[in-house]
This record gives structure tokens, sequence and C-alpha cells, in this order.
């Protein structure tokens, strides 16, 4: 015995595709309804903000460095002279404190490096799965907004589910039979 139900198929998967930064929207790299692995890459938003406040974190950490080799030579120095009675204790007191807050400002300076290198790569959007793409939402030289503007949708491809809806009457003479059968049947 068989009957024909009215069906539809449904993705596992379905991302909402959103920048982590804001920006002016540079380049698309898909086509609409294309297949897509995971990682490609889908959106460049422009870098060049992006890439600017890099620098300036590399150089503000090179400066904290510099400034963290500097005091422990000078607390070198100071602690050479001090045993030969040239500077006072006092003196190696303040280079020893001038050593230690700039080794507490080095972690400050990396952090905004760190922050920096994340902002620029996520100006790269890639595909979180693997799947069909949807149309671009948002064309090239529009401002997309992070964690707001949705720029595209993917669903996966397989496994996939599949959901089709039976009438009550069909669903009762099949639990009946199931039950002759001595099956259980769940809703």
């Amino acid at each position: 015995e068989d009957d024909e139900f009215a069906g539809r198929f449904e993705a596992i998967d379905e991302v909402d595709v959103r920048a982590r930064v804001g920006g002016y929207l540079e380049k698309v790299h898909f086509t609409d309804g294309a297949i897509v692995r995971e990682g490609d890459l889908l959106f460049t938003i422009d870098q060049r903000p992006f890439q600017t406040s890099l620098e300036r974190a590399e150089s503000d950490m090179k400066i904290a460095a510099a400034q963290v080799d500097y005091t422990k030579k000078q607390l070198e120095r100071a602690r050479n002279l001090v045993t030969r009675g040239h500077i006072s204790v006092s003196a190696l007191d303040e280079r020893q404190n001038d050593y230690i807050a700039a080794e507490a400002q080095l972690p400050g300076a990396r952090a905004p490096l760190e922050r920096a290198r994340l902002d620029l790569e996520y100006t790269e959007i890639r595909a979180p799965i693997s799947g069909r793409i949807d149309r671009y939402r948002i064309s090239i030289g529009n401002l997309v907004e992070p964690n707001a503007t949705i720029l595209t949708s993917i669903v996966s491809l397989d496994p996939i589910y599949f959901y089709f809806d039976i009438d009550e009457r069909s669903f009762l003479a099949y639990a009946r039979d199931a039950r002759k059968r001595g099956v259980s049947l769940q809703e």
C-alpha cells in the first residue's frame, strides 16, 4: 500500500552571514546560488582603515618594547653604579620603578595590537558552513554595520530533513494497521 503526500525539504543548518566589523563593502566573491565550502571567501570590507589601525598598534607595541629595553638597561647601570657609590639608592629605586612601569605597559600595548589584527582579519568574511548560498543582500559600496547587516545566508545540503503533513484520517488508518501488526507508531 502506498500514498502520496506533499512535503518540503529543509536544511539542517542555516546561517545568516553578518560582518563582525563595519565598513564599506568592497567585493563580493561568489555568484548567487553557488555551492560554497566552509572557509570560502564571500565578501571583503574596505581594509584600509583597519590596516592603518594595525600599523599604529604595531608602532605602539614597538615603542613599549623599546621602553622596556631602555629602562632595563638603565636599571642595570644603576645597580652597577650604586655598588661603587656613584649614585644613591633612591636613584636606583626610581629606575627600578621605571622598569616595572614599562613592563606593566607592555600587555596594554599588546592587546590593541591583537585587536587590530583580529579586526583586519574580520574584513574578509568567510563561509561558516558548507552549503548553498543565497543571493547577496547588500551591494558593493554600501555601508555594512557590524553584527547587524545580513549579507547573505547559507543552507547546508547534506544531510537534509524532509517534512510532510499527513491528514488525521490517514494517520489513524496507519496507526490501526500498525497496532494489528504489533508495531508502535509515534506522532
